[in-house]
């Protein structure tokens, strides 16, 4: 049995809600079977990129700049959002040190295994060979590691293989990451569900809207979810409540429709506001997931220009047994749905569940084969 496993995932200096709880979730769960599982403190941002990479770069940083001078208000929005995640990002267990790829060799002597995931740690079009785990000298697992990728490209697949070859054991956390991958995996849960619904109650804050309310929680850039969120909740006596500018920049979609919007929004207070709506209209992989837990009706929107996000949305509700809940017509008359029935979770989803919690106590054990 392992003491102690280092966790990389996208935890650093994260501001986002989804990345965050599940760094807290795959931590906490470790943590409660025994094991001291502790996420690396790992500083992309200093690796070394190509020409092509750096430009790219620079030029996301200077449109979010510059949309911060043409709307000032937003731009002090964001920030105040930024600070209010840091407490609860500093109370996930992680290492005090800040490593950087070239320094990450150093963890060999801190932990006895190494966990990628979950998240999309193995993206082909953002490659960062730190997730890959190549500087480890100890066994190499992944947890729910996400391609996010419909494919991997031919000219990074022997990339693929070579490092896959240094793994334990694989999982990841979408059916088609299981297909393109070239090795053997298996299929599993993301984090956030190793979690029970009520440890997930006791991390979120109480209630923050009195009235009830819908929750629109958007990623894109989409109005028509928006939109009809809106029309949905004044049919229904409802008030709206969003969080805005999610990207780190203003944005035009995020004006003007909302009863509530509410930017110094830590992860407790992302979750108090799924339990406690009385629907909830996304575009979110985690928003999805928490609002499964807390046994919320909820719609789902594209996120257009995402495909690669659509497909893991359509294979959460696959796995969940609700599809329908995905809206791909604006013309729909939302109040013709039925609320969702919880008095029973989705077989797919139990199975997923059981498996994903075995494929843990594999990794604990140290086991190759279950």
């Amino acid at each position: 049995m392992y003491k102690s496993i280092g966790v990389l995932t996208h935890y650093y200096n994260s501001t986002n809600y989804g990345g965050l709880l599940q760094s807290y979730a795959l931590c906490r769960y470790l943590n409660s079977k025994g094991v001291d599982a502790k996420q690396v403190c790992f500083d992309a941002s200093k690796q070394s990129l190509k020409i092509p990479a750096k430009i790219k770069l620079h030029l996301y940083y200077a449109k979010k700049r510059l949309r911060g001078l043409v709307n000032p208000k937003a731009f002090l929005e964001i920030k105040k959002r930024n600070k209010s995640v840091v407490a609860f990002r500093n109370g996930i267990p992680h290492t005090n040190r800040v490593y950087t790829f070239k320094n990450l060799y150093k963890l060999n002597d801190c932990f006895d295994a190494f966990i990628t995931g979950s998240d999309q740690v193995w993206n082909p079009i953002s490659v960062n060979e730190a997730y890959s785990l190549s500087f480890s000298k100890k066994p190499n697992y992944s947890y729910a590691a996400s391609v996010a990728s419909e494919k991997i490209p031919d000219k990074k697949t022997k990339y693929y293989e070579d490092f896959l070859k240094s793994f334990k054991k694989v999982s990841v956390r979408e059916r088609n990451a299981k297909r393109i991958l070239p090795v053997e995996s298996t299929l599993v849960l993301d984090p956030v569900f190793l979690v029970s619904a009520d440890t997930w109650r006791t991390v979120a804050s109480p209630r923050l809207i009195k009235e009830p309310y819908v929750f629109c929680y958007f990623l894109g850039d989409s109005i028509e979810g928006r939109k009809m969120a809106v029309k949905f909740a004044h049919e229904n006596n409802l008030k709206v409540v969003n969080i805005p500018y999610l990207k780190g920049f203003y944005r035009k979609c995020d004006d003007n429709l909302f009863d509530y919007s509410l930017s110094e929004i830590t992860p407790n207070d992302f979750l108090s506001l799924i339990m406690n709506a009385e629907y909830v209209f996304t575009d979110s992989f985690h928003a999805i997931c928490f609002s499964y837990i807390y046994k919320k009706s909820f719609f789902v929107f594209d996120r257009p220009g995402k495909a690669s996000m659509n497909t893991r949305i359509e294979d959460i509700l696959f796995t969940l047994d609700l599809e329908s809940r995905f809206i791909a017509d604006s013309t729909k008359n939302l109040n013709e749905y039925s609320d969702i029935d919880y008095s029973k979770d989705a077989d797919r989803f139990s199975a997923l569940k059981q498996d994903s919690e075995n494929f843990i106590s594999s990794i604990i054990r140290g086991s190759k084969d279950g």
